[in-house]
């Protein structure tokens, strides 16, 4: 057999030249054994095997994954957050708040102004690391500021986090001495801060539900704006604030500072991001400050008067649809929640059965009483179902028999035990005949009245039963019945009492204050419906005009300039001969209507209206006032209109 060496001069050196013996025990796994041996190894004719790195190949992939996955997260995943907070330790952004634009009556005159509002801000991540060092600032912000502890925490936040680096008020309103004190104690400690933001002051609180408050942004308008608003922002939360928050925003400023290892600020930086705060845009109402006073005073004394609680007055200018007074009462005072309103006071607003954050000029839905029946007399002259040779004999009742059981009758009553006798359309609007408009309405015997489609089609025409799209936000459609919606939602057809108890402002037809003014502006111009709106201009600081709204016919044309003037004529014999004789002295011509709505279990209770415009022959104002369970409106309602007419037109 041939035999062959196996191994080189290394091994006999190193193992002092010993023999060595190898042995395959099995492929692809050698054994070697020293063996003193003096005879040859033969060589074996199996193949040498190859050792296998399978599990050292996968060790090592699956090694590099996770450091590969672990660079991918902080280089795209948190990224952001590292350059933050690198920027944080060495660079800051400060936000310079803007104030808001002024809102201004139609004279210029403020409504609201800005004032400073003291802020105690925290920067969660300059607070101190240790949390025994952290507790303690903040136990002691909590006793200082009389902030609850868990509170604190809360608005902080999680301090590990991106938003670390977003500035927290945890304190709103301080008077300026408090402001001076916390920031003396805690001048060492940059973690807390207190700046001077603007906020607003509201100079009339009778203009508390039209010009409406401002307030801390929610977390949910804050996500769907980031682009717009700072985190901390106050925004627009009801009235005019709200409906021209675009315009009224001021445009924050911003402006980088350096700081050094302990997050004090070194040195101011001249920077490409730093921007001066741009002031907010003015707007420029049609309100008359005075004129709103007045109105406000009225309603007070007629509440007073009739032992009334609630109401609401509504001044138009019949010539564009221009509100000049808006009063709602009870109201309440906006400067509560721009001071940051407790929750006790919060609450007791929200649950008061008077509802005072409730605007009753347009989202109080009522009764209309008599004062539809200029509505009804106009679509009565145009549809031809009346003309003014039409009389009706007004015995003081109405009686309906049963179409299936004639044994069956019903009563319809007028105001007035007996009657009134023969009336017009004149004496009828002047007077208030119930009989008259029952018969106009739903028709009687050989008469035939309009009836649901066409009384329906009218009062639609007139602005009822849709929002005026008046310049506020929250505005209530009121409600026109008609046969669908009775058997919709009542389940029962329609009957000719419905027809009644429509034409004279009863039953389920439910109107707004503004609604009410509105379509008395449109009587009072001959015809034409204006859109109604508060703000009439858009200015900057200096006073340039921006924008500029100008009036809206919302439809004209409608009812016939003679038909129109009748109705007209039988509102100023209201006043001179009718149920409102009480304004006949005012030094201008008047045109009125009175009414009653019946309300309440059984009816037993009634709102007292009065709608009114002057001067008769051509009109600068329209006038609506409701007292709810004012009683009589020629007792409760025309008084309020008689004092602010007055005075409009003495103080021009």
């Amino acid at each position: 057999m041939k035999r062959k060496k196996l191994f080189t001069n290394f091994f006999d050196t190193e193992f002092g030249r010993k023999e060595i013996k190898v042995a395959r025990k099995k492929k692809g796994e050698l054994v070697d054994s020293l063996l003193g041996s003096t005879s040859d190894m033969p060589e074996e004719d199996v193949p040498r095997g190859k050792v296998s790195f399978r599990f050292l190949y996968l060790f090592c992939f699956l090694v590099f994954l996770v450091l590969f996955l672990k660079l991918s997260d902080l280089q795209f995943v948190k990224g952001q957050y590292f350059l933050d907070l690198s920027k944080g330790n060495r660079i800051r952004s400060q936000v310079i708040k803007a104030p808001r634009g002024l809102i201004l009556d139609n004279k210029g005159n403020p409504l609201v102004k800005n004032v400073a509002n003291f802020q105690v801000i925290v920067e969660p991540f300059d607070l101190p690391k240790d949390k025994n060092e952290k507790d303690r600032l903040v136990s002691s912000l909590s006793q200082d500021l009389g902030v609850p502890f868990p509170d604190i925490l809360k608005a902080i936040g999680n301090t590990e986090s991106i938003e670390s680096l977003d500035p927290k008020v945890i304190k709103d309103n301080l008077d300026q001495e408090s402001a001076l004190r916390i920031k003396i104690k805690y001048k060492d400690y940059p973690a807390v801060a207190v700046e001077a933001v603007p906020s607003r002051e509201y100079l009339d609180s009778d203009l508390s539900s039209v010009l409406g408050y401002i307030g801390r942004i929610s977390k949910e308008d804050y996500e769907k704006n980031k682009d717009v608003y700072d985190m901390n922002e106050y925004i627009g939360k009801s009235g005019l604030e709200l409906s021209y928050e675009n315009y009224l925003r001021g445009q924050n400023g911003r402006t980088m500072v350096e700081i050094d290892a302990t997050g004090r600020v070194v040195r101011t930086l001249g920077s490409e991001e730093q921007a001066d705060p741009k002031m907010g845009e003015n707007i420029g109402t049609s309100l008359n400050i005075d004129l709103e006073k007045e109105m406000g005073m009225a309603l007070k004394n007629a509440l007073d008067g009739s032992h009334s609680k609630s109401g609401s007055v509504v001044a138009i200018n019949p010539q564009n649809g221009t509100i000049l007074g808006m009063v709602s009462l009870p109201t309440f005072d906006n400067n509560l929640f721009t001071k940051g309103i407790s929750a006790k006071d919060y609450n007791a607003l929200v649950n008061d059965p008077l509802k005072p954050l409730f605007n009753r000029s347009i989202a109080g839905t009522y009764p209309s009483g008599s004062i539809i029946k200029p509505v009804i007399a106009s679509a009565a002259l145009q549809e031809g179902v009346i003309s003014t040779q039409t009389t009706i004999n007004d015995t003081g009742q109405i009686v309906i028999p049963n179409q299936y059981n004639p044994s069956i009758t019903y009563v319809f009553k007028g105001w007035k035990a007996g009657g009134l006798g023969p009336v017009n359309v004149f004496r009828a609007l002047a007077m208030s005949s119930d009989i008259f408009f029952y018969e106009v309405g739903g028709g009687y015997q050989n008469f035939k009245g309009l009836g649901a489609s066409r009384l329906e089609k009218y009062l639609r025409i007139f602005g009822l039963g849709s929002k005026t799209g008046v310049d506020l936000p929250e505005e209530e459609d009121g409600l026109v019945p008609n046969p669908d919606w009775k058997k919709k939602t009542k389940n029962e057809p329609w009957v000719t009492g419905d027809n009644y108890h429509l034409a004279i402002g009863q039953g389920d037809l439910l109107v707004t204050p503004l609604q009410v003014a509105s379509y008395t502006a449109t009587i009072a111009n001959g015809g034409t419906f204006y859109k109604p709106r508060i703000v009439q201009k858009v200015t900057d600081s200096n006073g340039k005009v921006i924008k500029e709204f100008s009036s809206e016919v919302i439809r004209s044309g409608f009812i016939d300039s003679k038909n129109i003037d009748i109705v007209r004529q039988g509102m100023r014999q209201v006043v001179t001969s009718g149920t409102a004789k009480s304004l006949q002295d005012l030094p201008v011509e008047v045109a009125g209507k009175t009414g009653t709505a019946q309300y309440g279990p059984n009816n037993s209770k009634e709102h007292a209206w009065f709608t009114a415009f002057a001067p008769y022959n051509n009109p600068e104002i329209a006038v609506a006032v409701l007292v709810e369970g004012g009683g009589e409106g020629s007792v409760a309602a025309a008084p309020v209109a008689k004092q602010i007419l007055e005075y409009y037109f003495s103080h021009k």
